[in-house]
């Protein structure tokens, strides 16, 4: 299940690598979205939607526990990954954006080797965290902080950045797989 899930995860990069062209470019004929911010200074719904868009994903929006919105996404064949503003304040708007994928079909008969295996991927990742909750499910976790204000190229880079470590974490979890 997990192989599948690297051959869908291929598909994503090259979505991911669509997503540096300018929106109008890839869907030409259809209405023109307004100009991208040059900086991002709060994770609202029209940047958050705007940056999902740059890499065509489809979401769904869900409210979060903490009353903001969470923005269920999915790319290239179905990969599915979450983004959720936090940091969020009345006064600033929320400041970060907590990107996540999920790995839920992952064969690993012996939990310590399974762990093992995820401190060396946090060990050699420079952007992303990778850790096993209780009930044994493996989550990427990445985050994007405005405070202060960023750029909108670089907002939508990490996102983009995002998307290549959901496939090269998903690869490295099939390799692993297939050494249990």
């Amino acid at each position: 299940m997990v192989y599948l899930k690297s051959i869908i995860a291929a598909a994503f990069t090259s979505i991911l690598a669509l997503g540096a062209a300018p929106l109008a470019a890839q869907n030409e004929g259809s209405q023109r979205q307004a100009a991208a911010p040059q900086m991002v200074t709060q994770f609202d719904a029209a940047t958050v939607s705007r940056l999902l868009l740059d890499v065509s994903a489809t979401w769904q929006t869900e409210p979060s526990v903490d009353g903001h919105t969470n923005y269920r996404a999915s790319a290239a064949g179905g990969l599915n990954f979450t983004v959720s503003p936090r940091a969020c304040s009345e006064q600033y708007g929320c400041l970060g954006l907590m990107m996540l994928a999920v790995y839920t079909d992952v064969s690993a008969p012996n939990m310590a080797a399974l762990d093992t295996f995820l401190n060396q991927l946090n060990d050699t990742s420079t952007s992303v965290k990778v850790f096993r909750n209780a009930g044994g499910i493996i989550v990427l976790q990445a985050y994007i902080n405005a405070a202060g204000g960023i750029t909108y190229r670089n907002a939508q880079s990490e996102l983009l950045i995002f998307g290549q470590d959901i496939v090269a974490v998903s690869q490295a979890i099939a390799q692993f797989e297939q050494q249990q």
